[in-house]
């Protein structure tokens, strides 16, 4: 054995053993760089975004709260920029769509979020069979959500029930649900003048009888009865889900609580609207669809309701299919992409002083003005 340790402790062999790890190690590194440097031309021609940690990536740099405000921030702060790949020229992407792309690195997934109406219309429409797929999402696999319409990844059996849902839902078909809607707002108010301290319940009652009546033919007169519990707990669930969910219930809710503190906080808008429904309408009756453009100042007042509170301010999460390239940053497949509603419906080049309620922005003399950018409009992808 001290003959062995003797023979190794040698300067020849010492010097061997040297030579031979040292070549070891540069022919590793050698492939290692050849490897490491098309993953670093990715890694660069990614959209910006914050630099993150390794392995948890850009997990702490998630918003908290209101997780839209963050996400712009992000924007402004990382959403433009020309990047220069060492040894290789330099990328400048188009300053509108860098501006308004950033991308977040999440436990090895990835992120891109969306500031920019003509950036999503771009992704979500001109190239929507790469990016209307769907996220894979944990949660709801675990509670056997998987075969709802909301969640379905793109493909055949999610054509198959968008043309299902279509034949009912179609913008044509529309009108044949107003009477039942007109119902539904009747019952509303007749509630809140008998029990106004019960805002909440009755706003869920109405908006959750309307939607039975249409889509399961189920006419629910009282509050207690047990159909109409069964649906809320329904409803929940996906809440629980879905942050922000695109549950019609939901938006339609989340749109008339909005109304009350918006009308409060402006009370001259409320006195116009109240000036409109009295010349219009008159003391005698309700308003029904019909009288819908005679008023356009109430018209105006629901455009800028949904523009000053989103309803679904990151919108529905979409994901792409294969790799993709967008005015030189690289979107790797799988990505998920959500497109950012409130920072759209608050960008000041199109919605001067977006903090403000203000329904003229719609108005054009006295009329519901074509050219005014209309937040109606934002739905992006399939």
């Amino acid at each position: 054995m001290a003959a062995s340790l003797d023979a190794l402790s040698s300067p020849t062999v010492s010097g061997t053993v040297f030579l031979l790890i040292s070549l070891f190690l540069v022919t590793v590194l050698r492939r290692k760089s050849s490897g490491l440097l098309p993953l670093l031309q990715v890694r660069q021609r990614l959209p910006p975004g914050p630099p993150g940690l390794p392995l948890l990536g850009n997990l702490f740099d998630l918003p908290q709260g209101s997780p839209w405000i963050g996400y712009r921030e992000l924007s402004r702060r990382y959403g433009a920029s020309s990047r220069l790949v060492p040894g290789h020229e330099i990328i400048v992407a188009d300053a509108r769509a860098s501006g308004n792309l950033v991308h977040l690195q999440i436990l090895g997934r990835s992120i891109l979020l969306i500031n920019d109406v003509g950036v999503a219309s771009d992704l979500l429409e001109k190239r929507s069979t790469n990016n209307s797929s769907r996220p894979v999402s944990t949660a709801v696999e675990m509670v056997g959500w998987e075969w709802s319409f909301v969640f379905m990844p793109y493909g055949k059996w999610w054509r198959w029930h968008r043309r299902a849902f279509w034949q009912h839902f179609h913008p044509g078909a529309v009108p044949k649900y107003r009477g039942i809607l007109e119902q539904g707002a009747h019952r509303l108010l007749g509630r809140l003048l008998a029990a106004p301290d019960q805002l909440e319940k009755h706003i869920r009652y109405a908006l959750g009888t309307s939607i039975c009546k249409a889509a399961h033919g189920l006419d629910i007169a009282e509050q207690d009865d047990e159909r109409m519990e069964i649906f809320q707990r329904a409803l929940k669930s996906v809440d629980v889900l879905v942050e922000g969910s695109t549950v019609l219930e939901r938006k339609q809710y989340a749109t008339i609580q909005s109304l009350f503190p918006a009308l409060a906080l402006h009370p001259e808008v409320q006195r116009s609207a109240r000036a409109e429904l009295d010349r219009v309408v008159g003391p005698n009756r309700l308003p029904t669809f019909a009288d819908q453009d005679d008023l356009p100042y109430v018209s105006a007042i629901i455009k800028e309701l949904l523009r000053w509170h989103s309803v679904a301010p990151l919108g529905v999460a979409h994901c792409s299919v294969a790799d993709d390239e967008y005015n030189g940053h690289f979107i790797p497949a799988d990505t998920t992409i959500l497109v950012n509603m409130w920072a759209i419906a608050h960008d000041p080049t199109r919605y001067p002083e977006p903090g403000r309620f203000r329904p003229e922005r719609y108005l054009k003399e006295g009329e519901l003005n074509p050219d005014a950018p209309d937040p109606t409009e934002f739905c992006f992808g399939r």
